[in-house]
């Protein structure tokens, strides 16, 4: 009998409960990796002790979070439509000029006639994370918390499908997400640059 099989062997695929490393993601499918994250643990137990400067990636955190990207439309996690035209505005009126990268007026008649489509959605969340903050919460009619967690989502897709997809979009919504770290840095500092 030869080492390699005619009939190719379905993987078992099983839903499990565990927690999930965001909490808008759904559950993720276990494809066996059970005894695989066991096995890392230990190798990671032993390492810890060997140099224990060493920065850890949690693996199994990192495996289902790409995971469940799969099952995500990013859409669904963008504010009403109202909203995205005052972010937009937003952008175009206090931050384009520090970063250029966008052409105002494409994306300004884009989002007004709502067209959809995933490489603009994930310009808007690169928008949404870098700019709500900024905004006043009284014309957003929202509170601290309900900018905080849209601008944490915002940035969570922004980061995982930006790397996953190349584009000039996904390029683009990178820039922003720069800058805002950056932008924060110097709000930290208060460096006076």
């Amino acid at each position: 009998m030869s080492e390699y099989s005619d009939s190719p062997r379905e993987p078992q695929v099983r839903l499990t409960n565990q927690r999930s490393c965001s909490p808008n993601l759904p559950p993720v499918p276990d494809h066996g990796l059970a005894a695989q994250q066991e096995e890392t643990t230990a190798v990671d137990h032993h390492e810890e002790t060997s140099n224990p400067r060493k920065r850890k990636l949690n693996q199994s955190c990192v495996a289902e979070s790409l995971l469940a990207l799969d099952e995500i439309c990013i859409s669904d996690h963008l504010p009403s439509q109202p909203l995205l035209e005052k972010v937009v505005d937003y952008f175009c009126v206090t931050f384009h000029h520090w970063v250029p990268c966008l052409h105002k007026d494409r994306l300004q008649k884009s989002v007004r006639r709502g067209v959809r489509d995933p490489a603009l959605d994930l310009v808007l969340h690169a928008l949404i994370a870098a700019n709500l903050r900024h905004m006043d919460p009284n014309v957003l009619f929202l509170d601290q918390d309900q900018i905080q967690r849209q601008t944490r989502v915002s940035r969570y897709i922004v980061e995982n499908f930006a790397m996953k997809t190349v584009s000039l979009e996904s390029l683009q919504a990178l820039i922003m997400i720069v800058f805002d770290y950056v932008s924060k840095y110097y709000e930290r500092t208060d460096c006076g640059c």
